[in-house]
Parts: C-alpha cells; sequence; structure tokens
C-alpha cells in the first residue's frame, strides 16, 4: 500500500516543523512537500499531486482560501483542509464554498489533525467541535421550514441531528462515536431511541431517512 501524501501550506517554519512532525509520526503518512506561501502551495500541489493539503488560511501572496479554490478546481482528487485561528461563520463558508472538506483552529489537538487526515484521505468532511456545531446552527437556520419543524416537533436534539447528518454521509457506527466523542455502547442506544423518535422500527430504516433528508453539505 502506497504511503499517503501530505503537502504542508503555512508560512511560518515552526508551525510546518510542528506540523511535518506530528504527521509523520503517523505509520503510512508521508510529507511530500511544503509551500510558504498561496501561489507556492499551487505550484507544489500540481507537482506532487499530494493526496491532502493542510492550508494555513493566512497565506501571503495568495490566501489560503483563494489557493484551496485553485487546488481543488485543477486537483479534485486532492483534499484540503484549512487551518485557522479563527472559527468565524464567514470564514468557514467560504473555505467551504472553496472546496476545504476540513477546517481545524490551531488551538486543536494533534487527535483532531489525525482524524482530519484520515478523514480526508477517505473523501470524507471533518470539522472540529466548535465549527461543526457553527455549522449545524447554519443549517437548521437555512433548512426548508418543513424540516426544521418536523425535527423540532420529533424532539430531536442537537446530537441526534448530528447522528442523521453523519449517518447521511455514510459513516459507520465506529466514524460516527469516534466524531461524537462517545463509545459504540452509547451510540447503538442514542440510535435506537433516535430510530423511536421518528418511528422506524430498524437501523435500516433510519438510515434510508438520513440519506433521503439530511444529504446536505454543511
Amino acid at each position: 500500500m502506497r504511503q499517503a501524501r501530505i503537502l504542508i501550506a503555512d508560512d511560518h517554519e515552526l508551525a510546518r516543523v510542528g506540523l511535518r512532525r506530528l504527521l509523520e509520526e503517523h505509520p503510512g503518512w508521508e510529507v511530500c512537500g511544503e509551500a510558504d506561501d498561496g501561489r507556492q502551495a499551487i505550484e507544489k500541489a500540481r507537482m506532487l499531486k499530494p493526496d491532502v493539503v493542510l492550508m494555513d488560511i493566512g497565506m501571503p501572496q495568495l490566501n489560503g482560501i483563494e489557493a484551496t479554490r485553485r487546488i481543488r478546481r485543477e486537483l479534485p482528487g486532492t483534499e484540503v483542509c484549512i487551518l485557522s485561528v479563527h472559527d468565524s461563520e464567514p470564514l468557514v463558508r467560504q473555505a467551504v464554498e472553496a472546496g476545504a472538506r476540513a477546517y481545524l483552529l490551531k488551538t486543536d489537538g494533534k487527535r483532531d489533525l489525525v482524524f482530519a487526515v484520515e478523514a480526508l484521505l477517505e473523501h470524507k468532511t471533518w470539522f472540529t467541535g466548535a465549527v461543526r456545531a457553527m455549522m449545524l446552527r447554519h443549517f437548521l437556520a437555512q433548512a426548508p421550514r418543513s424540516l426544521r419543524d418536523k425535527l423540532a416537533a420529533r424532539g430531536l436534539d442537537k446530537q441526534e441531528i448530528e447522528i442523521l447528518r453523519l449517518l447521511a454521509e455514510s459513516q459507520d457506527n465506529r466514524q460516527i462515536a469516534r466524531r461524537l466523542g462517545v463509545s459504540r455502547s452509547v451510540l447503538a442506544r442514542c440510535r435506537s431511541k433516535l430510530a423511536r423518535k421518528l418511528g422506524f422500527r430498524s437501523p435500516h430504516e433510519l438510515v434510508r431517512y438520513a440519506a433521503r433528508n439530511l444529504t446536505f453539505e454543511l
């Protein structure tokens, strides 16, 4: 099995050194290159064709969001994780619109970095907890009235809506439990309670409902 190739784009050398050290501790991952500005990130991505780019949002020459947009347009198989010190909704929205499928705060820990890269290598999304909560609030504010009323009327809480969203992304129980930070036994109880609230008799019916009604990009 080939090594997963990761490009680090950050204008701070110490940040790049720290990220490289953390990433290369993980078996099967290699840092194939580094860039210290947005234009160089695009050039390195074209040349190296990495699986994942870790992109600082505040890059010189060309900001991380625009660099992400160009990389995703030219290399749709390369996933991008935005790294930022800000969890503002406009920045997250711009990052997602540019094609980033992960957004991490620089205050997040090593575990979140590993989870984000693992998700991107499977072409799935990953957002830090604070960002996920913010995006969920945005979704509920923008969702069609009928869906929002239906979920509220059935008494779903935020965690249950998140479970539905992850089911819609075809995440399995192990991945969902890890994303929520709960054990698989706790998740099983949550899924059973959620199915009862929605009037379903089997887990498969719950999955079909999620795929039909919540296949949205947050």
